[in-house]
């Protein structure tokens, strides 16, 4: 199947200031917004790259309980005041231009699903897994994800590990995968 993948890997701990602003807020919504806009940064990075404008690209995310104007809000403001060099690529994301849809009536959002999940077992320490992460998902998709132009790491590019593998305090074989991300194979 012809598709470039993207995706993140969180921890409320590793937002730093935000997650206060979170806490503050006792805003669910907020983080998860959050986390959107550093996944929206990554396609905004691709696009740049590629010459791909705002206007050729939607974006869908599984409809849920969730106010997606409040994202399409953040996205603005982020776009209008960057805090962060990073935050530049998201002048390639139009807002009005995110939706959201029922998985039913979107098959492609079973890839969205497959991609966290992969990401998710690559990380997670599960009494149903032993205490022990699951790699096999994320060998199989590496190839997958959008990757350095340069090389083939997709840390940085088609996986964001926010604030990185240490200071999310991941261990042993997670720590060890998650840093393969980072180097050309």
């Amino acid at each position: 199947m012809r598709v470039l993948l993207f995706g993140l890997v969180s921890k409320k701990e590793t937002l730093g200031g935000y997650t206060k602003q979170i806490a503050d807020l006792k805003d669910t919504e907020a983080y998860y917004n959050k986390c959107a806009a550093y996944l929206l940064e990554r396609l905004g990075h691709f696009m740049s790259h590629a010459g791909i404008g705002p206007d050729q690209v939607e974006i869908v995310f599984e409809e849920k309980k969730h106010d997606y104007n409040k994202l399409r809000n953040l996205i603005g403001t982020m776009q209008n005041t960057p805090h962060d060099d990073r935050a530049r690529y998201l002048s390639r994301i139009a807002p009005h231009r995110i939706r959201a849809q029922a998985k039913k009536d979107e098959i492609l959002l079973s890839l969205a699903d497959l991609t966290a999940f992969s990401l998710y077992q690559s990380v997670s320490k599960l009494h149903s897994n032993f205490g022990y992460p699951e790699f096999r998902y994320m060998r199989e998709l590496r190839p997958k994800f959008w990757k350095n132009p340069k090389g083939e790491k997709i840390a940085n590019f088609g996986v964001k590990y926010i604030q990185g593998p240490f200071k999310m305090n991941l261990e042993g074989d997670a720590l060890k995968f998650a840093l393969s991300m980072y180097q050309d194979k």
